[in-house]
């Protein structure tokens, strides 16, 4: 059945928040703290409509008839106030596709709780309960007005552990857990007093006291079940407040702390079978904006070596063509353009790999705009109050330059020429933190003592230990590796490098290679805050392990919102060009390094599990000329980690987060990367970031200074010292 154009665009209304329903209490004045908690508590969920929308209104009915100093039974058959027809009409409007909510095709229970008599005179009150319910907004006046309704109930400890029913209790209807209105009642209840409408008194059913006695104290979980908002064909539970029930007198009249039982014996006074218990951890979800989907999407779009290492190979004719290199393919014709037009004699073969390069990084680019076809990001920008595709945060910076809305949010396909340098697809989903531990773990480095002993350079006193590489002509590595080396004028300086490095993140280079510098805008505070986040990270992951702990991830919100600043004040000048280039280099460099002729050139441990071709040929070279014995698998973790992390703060809008459940949803999803993180940089530096040390200076220190340390006493060790391979 078609949907009537009319309602498209309501079918796509959002829930409202806590703060939408605050506003409209204030409109009519109920400022007090009871009347909000009342609201705050609604949860009006889209998919659910029928049932939670009809509920959350009676709820907002019954308090402004409150506030008007009408009591509930009357107000239904006067007339709706002014304010409430309002509301009414806008709830039916935006969630309820026009549809009056009052009208569906049976009753709601609104209100639903349950409070125990404690034993003042024990023979009048012991065992009762007295139970407040409204059906749609009004209040009941016995147990049978309930009968419509499928409850039943759960007996726990504690939220996490259910205790034995028992065959003839196993499912606990709610008309067996209570008895009729006892006898005599009204001796301590009078169900006719105005404090007590909408309350019954009722006495728990002799068979659960007889269940559970022995234990001091216990829960009893009411549940309604409701359709499955993902599935119409299935039910599940909504439960109500619980009740903390206490068995105040044993059996034999003597007090429940005196005649405790073990689980063990209660299951076997149940037939029960064997009882098992199992604590989960809470673990950080986020229902309500699905941010899940733009960490899932950011995971996504991060460019893979392993992948171009295939595009390259088909390309150049060393392997079977593949899927991938479809898309890279497609983008190099789209994008009209040749090879590039390098001033230089017999470099095709390079030309056609730095093309290919710059192809597969624009075909993995743009995490700021919903792409339905690979990710979908729509829910999560719709939560968040848009109705176009961009994310929160891109809504948000456009603002700033509202009249160059149209341009720089026009969709630009790869062949239109401003897709170089204008507009949302422009903003790189990489992240230059890739390119600085890269370098940190030496792979430029090794890519210039090869470069250098290629020109037949030599900056070594004596023997070079790069003497016996003697690449041949023959085969493809030498071609490429005269292409690359006439392309070298046009590469990156490390100078170059280094002054981004400190524009964008305040990190710094050491090593003879590196030239003094004085920078104008750096990022001084982004290691304090960025390191802060991650010791906050690991408290909280420790929290969330232990199962009788509900972690607080409120200080994780505000890291996440100080180091989201500090990437965005960074953002800035060549911030997005730079990134670029620098990771289309060293991709190229990763590419080179991998040939097969450069393993036996030279050589590499073949056991060692390595994840990419190139890393063997790097620690290799560490090796050769003394660069420290820390892997480049450690450096390579940073990289691929630490871009993620960074993305993720990035591309999201923290600074106008409000719900910390948005930060433990991003450290739940992104739990690997940190730990990963955190364990390498300890690898990498020795500095200690998780929640196991107590922070200290050496956290904020540069991390280029503390590698450089460990790197001199490693020199300095003899052990050390005997391994270096000598050019004899």
């Amino acid at each position: 059945m078609e949907e009537d154009p009319k309602n498209k665009n309501q079918s796509k209304a959002k829930t409202p928040t806590v703060r939408e329903l605050d506003s409209m209490v204030t409109k009519i004045g109920l400022e007090s703290n009871e009347n909000r908690a009342s609201i705050s508590d609604l949860k009006l969920d889209v998919k659910a409509l029928d049932y939670e929308v009809k509920k959350g209104f009676h709820e907002l009915k019954d308090t402004i008839y409150q506030h008007l100093g009408k009591s509930t039974q009357s107000a239904h058959e006067a007339e709706e106030p002014s304010i409430l027809k309002s509301i009414k009409k806008q709830i039916c409007a935006e969630l309820n596709d026009g549809k009056d909510i009052c009208d569906d095709s049976g009753p709601v229970l609104t209100h639903f709780k349950l409070d125990q008599c404690h034993s003042i005179i024990r023979d009048k009150v012991e065992n009762y309960v007295i139970l407040t319910a409204h059906i749609d907004g009004k209040p009941i006046k016995c147990l049978d007005d309930l009968k419509s309704f499928d409850l039943h109930c759960t007996v726990t400890q504690c939220s996490k552990i259910k205790l034995p029913t028992g065959n003839h209790l196993k499912s606990i209807k709610f008309g067996n857990l209570f008895l009729e209105e006892p006898a005599g009642g009204a001796e301590i209840f009078d169900p006719l007093a105005k404090a007590n409408q909408g309350k019954v008194l009722c006495k728990l059913n002799p068979e659960i006291i007889r269940q559970y006695q022995n234990f001091e104290e216990i829960k009893l979980l009411v549940g309604l079940d409701i359709e499955d908002p993902a599935d119409d064909s299935k039910k599940i539970t909504s439960y109500f407040q619980p009740i903390n029930y206490t068995f105040e007198h044993g059996s034999d009249g003597t007090s429940a702390r005196n005649n405790k039982s073990n689980f063990g014996n209660t299951i076997a006074d149940s037939n029960a079978k064997p009882l098992s218990i199992q604590l989960q951890p809470n673990v950080g979800t986020d229902s309500i904006h699905h941010t899940k989907a733009l960490w899932d999407a950011i995971k996504k779009r991060i460019p893979s070596y392993k992948i171009l290492d295939g595009i390259l190979n088909s390309l150049l004719g060393d392997a079977p063509a593949k899927g991938n290199n479809k898309g890279v393919a497609s983008v190099l014709y789209q994008r009209g353009e040749k090879l590039h037009p390098l001033p230089f004699t017999n470099i095709q073969a390079y030309r056609l790999l730095k093309s290919a390069s710059q192809a597969y990084l624009w075909s993995v680019n743009n995490i700021y705009r919903n792409n339905a076809t690979e990710f979908d990001l729509q829910e999560y920008i719709q939560s968040y109050g848009q109705n176009d595709e961009f994310t929160p945060y891109i809504e948000n910076v456009i603002t700033r330059v509202e009249e160059w809305r149209e341009e720089l949010l026009a969709d630009m396909p790869a062949g239109n020429p401003l897709h170089n340098f204008l507009g949302v697809d422009h903003l790189p989903a990489i992240e230059l933190i890739w390119s600085y531990w890269v370098e940190q773990g030496m792979l430029v480095q090794t890519m210039n003592a090869i470069s250098l002993r290629f020109q037949n350079i030599s900056l070594h006193h004596g023997n070079d230990p790069l003497a016996q590489i003697d690449i041949d002509p023959l085969r493809p590595l030498a071609n490429l590796f005269w292409g690359y080396m006439q392309d070298e004028q046009h590469t990156l300086t490390i100078k170059r490098r280094a002054y981004e490095y400190d524009h964008t993140y305040g990190l710094s280079l050491q090593g003879a290679a590196v030239p003094t510098f004085q920078s104008v805008d750096s990022r001084s505070k982004f290691i304090e805050a960025f390191h802060n986040l991650l010791h906050s990270v690991s408290i909280y992951l420790k929290e969330s392990d232990d199962t009788t702990r509900v972690p607080d991830a409120f200080v994780t919100l505000n890291n996440l919102r100080e180091v989201h600043l500090l990437l965005a004040e960074g953002n800035h000048n060549a911030y997005g060009n730079l990134t670029w280039t620098a990771r289309q280099e060293m991709l190229i460099q990763q590419y080179l390094l991998g040939r097969p002729e450069m393993r036996e050139f030279l050589g590499g441990r073949i056991m060692v599990p390595y994840r990419e071709n190139w890393m063997d040929r790097v620690d290799r070279m560490k090796q050769i000329q003394n660069w420290g014995s820390t892997s480049i698998t450690h450096y390579y973790d940073l990289a691929q980690h630490g871009e993620i992390i960074l993305l993720t703060i990035r591309a999201h809008d923290w600074s106008n987060e409000e719900d910390s459940n948005v930060a433990g949803s991003w450290v739940a999803s992104l739990r690997n990367e940190l730990q990963r993180y955190i364990h390498s940089y300890r690898t990498v530096t020795g500095v200690d970031l998780s929640a196991d040390s107590q922070p200290s200076d050496l956290n904020f220190m540069q991390p280029s200074v503390l590698i450089s340390k460990r790197l001199k006493s490693e020199q300095r060790s003899p052990l050390r010292s005997s391994r270096v391979v000598s050019g004899n």
